[in-house]
């Protein structure tokens, strides 16, 4: 990790601590991510890590920041002239902006304050632009009252803006079509009585960007100067216009004051923030004296520093950049303010101390996981943090989860992880037990107990495993009477041989599974409720597979290599294949998995591609996300609502196919900006 140029340069492979330490140390907010040939794949953001560092506990400083990095970011080359970029929905632009070479390597970052300083720096050059053309150009609002004036118009009607600026043009300059229909510009001079002025004009309708009328302007030639110079003036009130919408649409605070400390220009965010009043002198409040005191020093630079602000009646925390504006000869005109609100990120800062012992115990906890257990998604992660809180106590823990999701993996490691990793780990399928042969199996028996006992009789399972762990996988498939039976024994740990009346004390821990939904079988009485309470002392529910598509590519692969090593092939994985995995729904999770790549292994002599899959109802790669017979039969043929999948579904695709990159998106996809982004919020797509 380094820092180049103007942004701290983290790589995909770097893990979420080491990208914390380096952030931490370099007082950065963020970080750019990019691949070992530097190439810009995400940005990372302090921020996101403190708040997944919290999240997912031990095992969270291990990952690699890839899985934390915002793939969604703004990517310009080099020479892409900003007008371009600033014709993008300014809304939806991400900073940092990450600018790239032709080839596509890193090169810089635009981060907001550069932004503004290009904005506010455009700004003066287009007014200075206006002022020192020798045409006039004067405009009226819709209301044809005189808005504006540039130098040359006041210069060549010898007029000020005091006095005409709101007055109506009508009764003012009533020989100008200016606020009329009719804008054609006459072919003839035209006489001003008001001012006494001869000129030329030329007409234009000002127009938004959604072509609404805003006004008129005029653009005019003092007929005793006529040049022949010209300039495109709808075009720098675009701009304009453009720069005061960016301002406006900016989460901090912009302000700019004279060399005085008067507020001339404050943008939405910062009226809301400090009521701000234009024209006038900053008060000598805590961000007026920082003003005053940097405006008098000597030799002005830029500056970032943090000042408690009050407002809204409550002390907040602002991070305050300066940045000072020069005109032509280098004389200081005044200074752009740009403040952003970071007292939540104070707070979090102190939330993470706090919680630095639990971080402590995270980190100690990570080795506890076996190397081949794949942990990626949230949801699993989740359920083996508490596993291994369990396994620290001899608490009843039962496991919920569909049919192949992992459950007696997870039985496995709380086993491991236990006092009683050195004792036997006995897993039991209560649906393979008769409820004639429960007691037999579970507590043994004497010899001679019943026809058919062995000699000498047998150790029941509970016996065999005093000391260690007894995993009772399916214990809805018990009986009634067998629940009774479990019932007691949990009680009192004690078990009675068939044919002996004396009890004997066992030291057993008890995890218990299920795929039942155990609660609706406690309300339909098939299952005892007594029972159900002292199985379900910690309960872990086990997502499915197509809730962890994080976990699918990577077990793919670690499936592919188990059946090489079985079945002696070497044969490899395409990365259209894990795609066509990872659009899978398996409803038999795993084992599924498993069984469909130990199948491609097989028949596939080098690569496996996403045809040689064979997948649910024989669709392979090319079928919907969800099986067709899982769609209920009143939406089956609901065509809006099918199509509204389809579309979710290929976007959601074309996303991560471009690795979040929208513009990359957006041509594969086929329309435009403003329909890509339409559909992005009609499906609720978090891109």
């Amino acid at each position: 990790m380094i820092k180049r140029d103007n942004a701290v340069i983290v790589y995909s492979d770097d893990s979420i601590n080491d990208v914390w330490s380096s952030l931490k140390s370099r007082n950065a907010s963020y970080g750019v991510v990019l691949t070992r040939e530097e190439v810009p794949v995400g940005l990372v953001f302090l921020r996101d890590i403190a708040q997944y560092i919290t999240r997912s506990g031990m095992t969270g400083t291990q990952d690699k920041v890839s899985l934390i990095m915002q793939r969604n970011f703004n990517i310009i080359q080099e020479k892409t002239p900003m007008d371009d970029f600033l014709e993008e929905d300014i809304e939806e632009v991400i900073f940092p902006i990450v600018v790239t070479q032709e080839n596509g390597t890193y090169s810089e970052v635009i981060t907001k304050e550069d932004l503004i300083r290009i904005l506010y720096q455009n700004l003066q050059y287009t007014k200075r632009i206006l002022d020192n053309i020798d045409e006039g150009i004067v405009a009226v609002d819709k209301d044809n009252n005189i808005a504006y004036m540039n130098e040359s118009w006041k210069r060549i009607h010898s007029v000020n803006e005091d006095e005409l600026i709101g007055a109506s043009i009508a009764e003012t300059f009533p020989e100008s079509k200016l606020g009329t229909e009719d804008l054609e510009s006459p072919n003839e001079p035209l006489h001003l009585n008001f001012t006494g002025a001869t000129v030329i004009p030329s007409y234009r309708p000002l127009l938004d960007q959604s072509n609404q009328p805003l006004g008129s302007m005029a653009i005019v030639k003092d007929y005793s100067k006529i040049n022949d110079f010209y300039i495109g003036v709808s075009q720098v009130s675009m701009l304009n216009r453009l720069l005061d919408s960016a301002f406006d649409h900016l989460s901090e605070a912009v302000l700019y004051v004279d060399r005085q400390g008067h507020a001339l220009y404050a943008n939405s965010r910062a009226k809301e923030l400090f009521d701000i009043e234009l024209g006038v002198r900053l008060e000598e409040s805590r961000l007026g004296k920082m003003v005053y005191e940097k405006l008098g020093a000597d030799k002005l630079e830029s500056f970032r520093e943090e000042i408690e602000l009050e407002t809204g009646g409550e002390e907040k925390t602002f991070s305050v950049v300066g940045i000072p504006i020069v005109d032509t000869q280098q004389t200081l005109d005044g200074l752009v303010l740009i403040l952003q609100d970071v007292t939540s990120i104070k707070k979090l800062n102190y939330e993470l101390k706090r919680h630095g012992n639990l971080l402590d115990f995270y980190e100690k906890q990570i080795n506890k996981i076996p190397e081949d257990m794949i942990c990626e998604s949230p949801g699993f992660k989740e359920v083996v943090s508490t596993a291994l809180k369990a396994a620290e106590t001899d608490v009843t823990v039962l496991i919920e989860g569909e049919n192949g999701v992992g459950k007696e993996m997870i039985a496995n490691l709380i086993h491991k992880n236990s006092s009683r990793q050195d004792k036997p780990f006995i897993p039991v399928n209560c649906g393979a037990i008769p409820e004639t042969l429960w007691e037999s199996e579970m507590f043994g028996y004497e010899e001679g107990s019943f026809t058919g006992a062995k000699k000498g009789g047998k150790e029941g399972i509970f016996e065999i495993a005093d000391g260690g762990t007894v995993f009772l996988d399916e214990i809805g498939e018990m009986s009634m009477a067998t629940q009774v039976k479990m019932l007691r024994f949990l009680q009192n740990m004690e078990i009675a041989k068939v044919g002996r009346k004396d009890l004997k004390k066992v030291d057993v821990r008890i995890i218990a599974a299920t795929n039942k939904n155990i609660e609706e079988m406690v309300k339909e009485e098939r299952f005892r409720m007594d029972l159900y309470y002292r199985l379900n002392v910690i309960c872990l529910q086990v997502p499915p597979l197509r809730e962890r598509k994080e976990e699918i590519g990577l077990l793919a692969h670690k499936f592919v290599t188990k059946f090489n090593e079985r079945y002696n092939r070497s044969t490899e994985i395409s990365e259209d294949a894990v795609r066509a995995l990872e659009r899978e729904y398996w409803p038999g999770n795993i084992r599924q998995l498993s069984n469909v790549i130990e199948q491609s292994v097989i028949m596939c002599d080098s690569v496996i591609t996403a045809q040689d899959l064979q997948l649910e109802n024989g669709r392979g790669a090319a079928g919907p996300s969800d099986p067709e017979h899982l769609i209920p039969e009143e939406e089956r043929y609901n065509i809006p609502l099918r199509i509204g999948q389809v579309e979710k579904q290929m976007i959601e695709d074309a996303l991560k196919e471009c690795g979040g990159n929208k513009s990359k998106a957006i041509d594969m996809l086929h329309i435009s900006r403003k329909t890509f982004y339409k559909k992005l919020r009609d499906h609720d797509i978090k891109g």
